[in-house]
C-alpha cells in the first residue's frame, strides 16, 4: 500500500526511499529555501517537472528578497546539503559565495531547465 502521507512515492529515487526526505531540508534550511529544495528534489519525479521548477523558483526570489529567517545557517555543513552534494542543484547551490549567490545561481539553472523543450533530458 502506497503512504502518501509519510512516504509519497515521488520522494523515491530508482526504487529506493530516500534517506533524508525534503520535509528534512525545511526543517534544516528553512521554510522558503527548504520549499526551494523540496521542489527540486521531486521535479523529476512527480509528473509535473515545469511547475515544481517554477515553485522553486518562486520560492527562491522570495528567499532572496529576504523573506526568510535570516538565523537559518545555509551551508556545506548542513546534514541535508552533504547529503545531497551529488545532487546537480546542491552543488549549484554550493557553488555560490554565500546563499543568497548560491540562490541565484539556482534561479539561472531553474530558468535553463525550463527553457529545454524535454526536461527529462540530462545536462
Amino acid at each position: 500500500m502506497i503512504d502518501m502521507v509519510n512516504h509519497p512515492p515521488h520522494y523515491v529515487m530508482n526504487n529506493i526511499t530516500v534517506t533524508l526526505e525534503p520535509i528534512q531540508a525545511v526543517e534544516e534550511l528553512g521554510f522558503l529555501m527548504g520549499s526551494a529544495f523540496k521542489y527540486l528534489f521531486r521535479f523529476l519525479y512527480k509528473g509535473e517537472p515545469r511547475q515544481d521548477l517554477e515553485k522553486a523558483r518562486w520560492y527562491l526570489k522570495r528567499y532572496i528578497a529576504g523573506q526568510d529567517s535570516p538565523s537559518v545557517d545555509l551551508n556545506a555543513k548542513s546534514k541535508y546539503l552533504q547529503h545531497w552534494q551529488s545532487l546537480p542543484w546542491v552543488k549549484i547551490y554550493l557553488e555560490g559565495k554565500d546563499p543568497v549567490d548560491g540562490a541565484n545561481k539556482l534561479i539561472d539553472w531553474i530558468s535553463q531547465q525550463l527553457l529545454k523543450e524535454n526536461i527529462y533530458e540530462n545536462d
